[in-house]
């Protein structure tokens, strides 16, 4: 009889390995710079804890004999493909800028999410450059790179 461990296992020892090398990279941060992202962690890892026991479930109802489908790639295209859009995003940042990089992912991402109306594609990202422009440049003096 083949063993198998149900994937939100790994999801969810996954998430619980990023919290913990987050929290370890952040406790350098000055004391009231790491509250926030320590919050968000904490959530994270919860959450995470829930997947996993959730994941142990879902084993043990395979071996009872249960049919749990496996994860088909119909299913998990967008979220992956949203992802690769995040990481290219993050390069199109660290080497475009702030108001290049974040108009292309908007558009792009409209575009992938079948958004064909020109008036969306041109005014949604333009409006929201045209808002963070005012509010953190012009009002709080922040420098967008």
């Amino acid at each position: 009889m083949k063993k198998t461990i149900h994937s939100d296992v790994f999801v969810g020892i996954g998430l619980e390995a990023f919290c913990l090398f987050f929290y370890l990279y952040g406790r350098r941060l000055p004391a009231a710079a790491k509250t926030f992202p320590n919050i968000l962690l904490l959530c994270i890892a919860l959450l995470a804890a829930f997947v996993t026991a959730q994941g142990v479930r879902k084993t043990k109802e395979m071996a009872g004999g249960a049919a749990i489908k496996d994860i088909t790639w119909r299913e998990i295209r967008y979220p992956l493909l949203t992802f690769a859009f995040a990481v290219a995003y993050y390069f199109a940042f660290r080497y475009l800028g702030y108001f290049i990089a974040t108009p292309i992912l908007l558009v792009g991402l409209m575009w992938f999410f079948r958004v064909r109306s020109w008036k969306a594609l041109v005014f949604i990202p333009l409006g929201y450059l045209v808002f963070t422009y005012v509010l953190f440049v012009w009002q709080l003096g922040v420098r967008l790179i």
